[in-house]
């Protein structure tokens, strides 16, 4: 048996900001990268320390767990896993699957998103990337993909070859050999590490067949708490209730974000 449970990002957007926002005390900025939002099989969390920004000791994940920057994140051969980032990013992990969340992209730089890159050691990751002004990378052992609001799919094999299809939006895949290819909805590329990126390699591919992110296990009704203190250090917590809306489409708010104060604060936060 497992435990699975999927939301739609709005609300849970919505409380990530609110935790970041300027009337909290400085203990509680530490922004998270985002919630997870469904856990199936074995999952494991590698958290950064905030100290050192070396890896912890892996901890076993569960829906409403915050992720931050640094974080390192892998699925077993029967794991898989959702997240959703605090820029409304939605992202999909299949079996076998390791990525690492960044706070800077390949140039060195932050993003207002507060993610800037995804790293994808090995496995399946789908995306569905909100439209900001800044870019959103995926960063392969092939090559670096660069997007502001697409829904792409990646699978990058033990031998660091990657292949990327596009569903939906515009996407730019580069690597150090100076190729450079734009992918259009229902394209795909396939490179091995050190491959120069031409134009040729560009496929066609049917973007309306079933894949494997489309059969994620969904939740009927779930909730969050999030437990925080506020700048007078006075312990809060904001629940979040969703309900299923319209079945496969997955969750939305049942009616709004309640803020309350308490005693004995419990959450999912670290």
């Amino acid at each position: 048996m497992h435990s699975a449970m999927v939301f739609r990002s709005a609300a849970l957007v919505a409380a990530l900001a609110f935790l970041v926002s300027p009337g909290l005390s400085a203990a509680a900025k530490r922004a998270p990268a985002g919630v997870v939002t469904t856990v199936s099989g074995k999952v494991a969390l590698f958290p950064v320390a905030p100290e050192s920004g070396a890896s912890a000791v892996a901890r076993k994940l569960a829906p409403g767990v915050f992720v931050f920057p640094g974080d390192r994140l892998k699925t077993g051969a029967d794991g898989r896993l959702a997240l959703s980032l605090t820029d409304g990013t939605q992202l999909k992990l299949n079996y076998n699957t390791e990525i690492t969340l960044k706070d800077k992209n390949s140039k060195g730089e932050t993003s207002p998103r507060g993610i800037a890159q995804i790293k994808i050691f090995l496995g399946d990751l789908w995306a569905k990337v909100t439209k900001k002004d800044s870019e959103l990378e995926f960063d392969t052992p092939a090559a670096v993909a660069a997007v502001k609001g697409t829904e792409p799919l990646f699978s990058v094999q033990p031998d660091g070859s990657v292949c990327v299809h596009l569903r939906e939006g515009a996407l730019l895949v580069s690597n150090e050999l100076s190729g450079t290819a734009r992918l259009a909805p229902a394209e795909q590329i396939c490179l091995e590490p050190h491959q120069k990126i031409v134009p040729a390699l560009i496929q066609k591919w049917d973007a309306s067949a079933p894949m494997w992110d489309q059969n994620f296990t969904q939740a009927t009704r779930a909730e969050v708490t999030v437990a925080f203190k506020d700048k007078n250090g006075s312990a809060k917590s904001l629940k979040l209730e969703y309900a299923a809306a319209g079945g496969p489409a997955g969750l939305s708010p049942t009616g709004g974000a309640s803020l309350s104060s308490t005693a004995g604060v419990s959450g999912t936060a670290r």
